[in-house]
Order: structure tokens, then sequence, then C-alpha cells
């Protein structure tokens, strides 16, 4: 079961194909979802769910085991034993009517049920992952901002020794330091606490360095995401099977309340002075008097009920319309951060500690500088996270990498 559901996932997911094997501290996605699809503590449970649902496909078309009687009687007051012997064979209509379309209904949704948990389990697991990349981002961007900030404040003790900077500029500078080293620090520990949940379910310890996603850019037309709406692995797809199944269910019911269930029996008894056999058929009907699985009916009825409401409140092609639309806009704005504002915030601060250096201008304006740039830089890594998860929403109701459908 499992090596089915692996290899179906490793299909549909591209990215996964070529991975490669994992020999250093610093992973790469492709690598970190085979390790996943190989001993992710989630799959146990789904193969155990869809081991589940196939069972209930096989005691669904399992008919009764015969029922076999024998009796050996003899007079109390001697002479030959007669011997006789029964088999019967309970039936339901159903067996020849509903039950094969409701197996076959369970068996579907137990594939469909599959695939979309797998899936949703790697989808999360590219979240992590991502949230490991986003925070080693963060650590370099404060690193980087802290060597510059060590620099200027080694030019500013020195002004300060001469006489030339005042002492409580300084001491916002030294405070502004030590700040952001604590800052540091938090998110060194943030890093290594999901790292370390990162590598317990994808099997690779030591993870210290991941590379960049690489996701592929969403596409501007919104039609191929569309449709993906009706591909078997859609959200739909997975209500859709839920639906067949719950209606399959009531028509078994309502066939084993109309149909009674019915035992054919055949009979053979020897008489034991005469020595001869007799040979007879029959069958037993059970009447449906008092039970006429109402019980069961209300339950399947219910069922079928709930899984109907819940399809005709999905609205796929309008949360994929308004998904699509959000990751878009995300995807332009962290590439207008990433590619200009980040840059310019960037030679704003490089041309003021220069002008600081030469004199002209002033260490609190360096400091303005630096916690202006720290903040777009915040803003910038907010709108990318933002970013992923508006792209992972969209795949989630496909039930599809975006990959898959360029």
């Amino acid at each position: 079961m499992r090596s089915a559901a692996v290899c179906l996932i490793v299909t549909v997911l591209a990215f996964s194909a070529s991975a490669a094997p994992y020999v250093t501290q610093t992973v790469t996605l492709p690598q970190v979802i085979q390790g996943v699809l190989q001993q992710h503590p989630d799959l146990a449970g789904i193969e155990r769910d869809a081991a589940d649902r196939l069972a209930d496909a096989l005691d669904t078309t399992a008919r009764d085991n015969p029922e076999v009687q024998l009796d050996v009687m003899r007079a109390a007051s001697g002479g030959a034993a007669t011997t006789a012997l029964e088999v019967t064979q309970p039936l339901k209509s159903s067996s020849w009517t509903s039950r094969p379309g409701y197996a076959a209904t369970l068996r579907t949704q137990a594939s469909v049920a599959q695939r979309a948990a797998v899936f949703a389990v790697l989808n999360t697991v590219t979240a992590q992952y991502a949230q490991v990349w986003l925070l080693q981002e963060r650590q370099q961007y404060l690193r980087q901002i802290i060597a510059q900030a060590d620099s200027v404040l080694v030019v500013a003790r020195t002004a300060s020794v001469r006489g030339e900077l005042p002492a409580a500029e300084l001491g916002i500078l030294e405070a502004q330091n030590a700040e952001l080293e604590q800052q540091l620090l938090r998110l060194e520990a943030d890093f290594d606490s999901l790292a370390a949940t990162l590598a317990r379910v994808s099997g690779m310890p030591g993870i210290t360095q991941v590379a960049p996603p690489g996701f592929a850019a969403i596409p501007a037309d919104s039609a191929p995401i569309l449709a993906a709406a009706h591909r078997n692995t859609s959200a739909r797809a997975v209500l859709q099977s839920q639906l067949a199944a719950a209606n399959a269910r009531l028509q078994v019911a309502q066939d084993d309340a109309a149909y009674p269930e019915f035992a054919p029996r055949l009979m053979w008894e020897r008489n034991g002075d005469d020595r001869e056999d007799e040979l007879g058929i029959g069958v037993a009907v059970r009447i449906p008097l008092w039970n006429r699985n109402q019980a069961e009916i209300t339950r399947a009825r219910a069922d079928v009920a709930a899984s109907r409401q819940t399809l005709d409140r999905l609205q796929l092609e309008e949360q994929l319309t308004s998904r699509h639309k959000r990751a878009l806009a995300l995807a332009q704005q962290e590439q207008a951060y990433h590619k200009t504002i980040l840059p310019k915030y960037q030679a704003s601060y490089d041309l003021t500690e220069k002008m600081f250096r030469s004199g002209q201008t002033s260490l609190l304006t360096v400091w303005r500088v630096q916690r202006e740039m720290l903040s777009v830089q915040e803003k910038a890594l907010e709108i990318s996270a933002d970013a992923l998860t508006a792209r992972l929403d969209i795949e989630a109701a496909m039930g599809a990498k975006i990959e898959e459908i360029r």
C-alpha cells in the first residue's frame, strides 16, 4: 500500500524526481520531500486509514459463511441411527444489485483520500521548509546589519574619544547593536527548533542550512488553475468521492429493506433401518416485519445530506479565482521588495554610512536609516511568507503543485 502511494506522489510532484542524495548538512526541498515520503510519521496513519476503507469494501461484498447442521438420531428403544445433514447459505439480494457498486465507490474513495492526505502532508512539510528558509534569510539580513553597525561603532567610539561625538549618541548606537545581537540569538534558537522538526519528519539529522525552495512562478492566467478544479486530486474530487460512497451506502440500506434476506437449504437424510437416502431442497426467507433496516437508512440519509451540503458549499472555482489573485499580487509585491525596494534602502544606508565616516552626517541619522532598513527587510520577509501561504492554499485546493499545471 505505501509503495503504491509513494510511487504515485513521486510521479505527481515533479520537483521530487530530480532530488539528489542527501550528503551534506545543506539540504534542498526535493531531498526533504524524498525523506518525508520514506518515513514521515503521519504516513503510517494514512496507510492505515486507506486499509480500513479497503477492508470496508471487502466486507460489503463478502457473503455470510454457510451453515452446516449434522444430526444423528437413534430411537430410545434401540435400532439403527438416522443421520441428517443440512447446508444453509444466507444470501442478500443486494449482493447482486447495489453492494458491488458500493464496494467500488469505497475503493475509489480510499484512493482519492489517500492521495489527498499524502499531498496534505507534503504541503505541510513544504511550508515548514519555507519557514526554516525564511528564518535563515532573516539571520543573514540581521548579520549583515550587525556587521555594518559594528563597523560604524568602531568609527563612533574613535570619534567619542576625540570628543567629536556626544556620549549619548554613542550609547544609543551601542544599545542598538546589543539589541540586534539579542534578536539574532532568538532567530538562531527559532531556526534550530524548526530545523529539528524538519529533520525529524524527513530523516535528515543535523540540518544547519537549507537551499532556497525554488518555486516556479505563479501563472498570470488563471485558466490552468481553474482547470485543475476538475482533477481527480482536487478538494472537489475528495468530496465527490465521499458523496458517491454515501449515496451507494444508502442504496444498499434501501435494497436490504426492500428485498428480504433468504437462505437456500440443501438437506440429506439416511434412514438407519432401510439404509435409504433422501435429498431435499428448501429456502428460508427473513420477513421484514419488525426490523425494516430503518436505523441504517436514517444514518445513510444523514451521511448523504452532510456530504452534499459540504460539496455544495465548496465553490472551488471561486476559491481558486480569489486565491490566484491574492497569490499573484503577493508574488509581484515580493518581487518588487527584493529587486527594487531593498536594494535602494541598502544603497541609501551605504551612502549614509559613507557620509558619516566623512563627517557629513550625524550618527543619529545612521541609526535612523539602519532602523528603517531593518524594518523594510522584516516587511519583505513577511510578504515572502504571505506569498508562500497563498501559493500553498492554491495547491491545497487543486491537490497538485503549480509546477504540474504550467
